[in-house]
């Protein structure tokens, strides 16, 4: 097993519901108050809330028993069980890396850990990345209909679902993005004329592939031309001026973008997949399964078979090299209408 490092306090009695507190208790017992606070809140808030919730369901699972190896396997294997994807999985694991090494003095990457992982993936391996059940050209087509065409008149929740698709579609971003955007001018800045909008998320998140970043991306939407006088029914620029204008006087003191629009607050990432998942529904008149981060694969591909090079691809998808988009996303895609994916005009 891992060796301990100095300065690396004894094991405590107790795990506590919260897991950031459990990491301030346990390193202020060798460090100063600051450090330890800055080693507690090392991640992002989104990801802490996440780690929070995975801590509380392994601090329930232990109980009282000693904290070991054996009672860690065994947790995760009562993930497995219950039919979480390893994958899903190695996100618990990360929730309990830092409590359980410098409470516990358990390394998580120790030989055994790795091995008993491996051995979950040879018994249940990654399921072949499948296309998208549903057809993103049956959903723009859907949005221009009269319930969805005119975004000044049409109701707050078709409003809703209406922007995120488009603004979805316009970035290629994961939920997590999506739903970290925020609205005040620092974050959301409209080009003269309503031609384009500038986007990027609140300060403190960080993006999944951060690590090679410098800092977060602006994420630029180009809009649609008007049809005659009237404004592009697909344009996201449009839809998301006046979803902001229709929603500026909700309660809503972290500015974020999205809002629920039933209870007229602010709206989580899960809200916003369930919205999604409802207009694919809707506008297939059918039952069928969706996921938000599949919005992200068609958007990149739509760009790339219309034209997008593998480099601004990357860039703006935030991938270090072209192997993740052929293997984890690239399905061949066609769209009758036109729209905007990636920041990229298509058709």
């Amino acid at each position: 097993m891992g060796k301990r490092e100095a300065g690396v306090p004894p094991q405590p009695k107790f795990l506590g519901p919260s897991r950031v507190v459990f990491l301030l208790k346990t390193l202020q017992k060798s460090l100063p108050l600051e450090a330890a606070t800055i080693l507690a809140h090392k991640s992002s808030s989104l990801t802490l809330a996440r780690y929070q919730s995975h801590w509380k369901r392994f601090v329930t699972f232990a109980g009282g028993r000693q904290v070991a190896t054996p009672v860690v396997l065994d947790y995760f294997m009562s993930l497995f069980s219950q039919g979480l994807e390893v994958r899903t999985i190695l996100v618990h694991k990360s929730a309990l890396m830092d409590p359980l090494f410098y409470g516990f003095n358990l390394n998580l990457n120790d030989q055994i850990y790795s091995d008993f992982f491996k051995g979950l993936k040879t018994k249940r391996p990654l399921k072949k990345m499948l296309p998208p059940s549903w057809e993103v050209g049956v959903v723009l087509a859907f949005l221009k209909s009269p319930r969805f065409r005119d975004n000044e008149s049409i109701d707050v929740a078709s409003l809703l679902l209406k922007t995120l698709f488009l603004v979805g579609l316009a970035t290629g971003s994961r939920i997590s993005e999506i739903s970290a955007l925020r609205r005040d001018i620092l974050h959301c800045k409209f080009w003269p004329n309503k031609d384009g909008v500038e986007l990027c998320t609140k300060a403190d998140f960080r993006y999944k592939s951060e690590r090679f970043l410098k800092k977060a991306p602006i994420l630029v939407i180009p809009s649609l031309k008007k049809v005659g006088n009237k404004v592009n029914p697909l344009c996201p620029v449009d839809a998301l001026r006046v979803w902001l204008d229709r929603t500026k006087s909700w309660i809503n003191p972290e500015d974020k973008i999205w809002m629920n629009a039933a209870t007229k607050l602010p709206a989580n990432s899960r809200l916003l997949g369930l919205r999604f998942k409802a207009l694919i529904r809707i506008s297939h008149n059918d039952e069928r399964h969706a996921n938000f981060h599949e919005l992200r694969k068609i958007a990149t591909s739509l760009a790339f078979d219309q034209g997008l090079s593998l480099k601004d691809l990357r860039a703006r998808a935030n991938w270090r090299g072209d192997s993740v988009f052929f293997k984890h996303y690239y399905s061949p895609q066609s769209v009758k209408q036109i729209c905007i994916a990636m920041g990229k005009r298509l058709n």
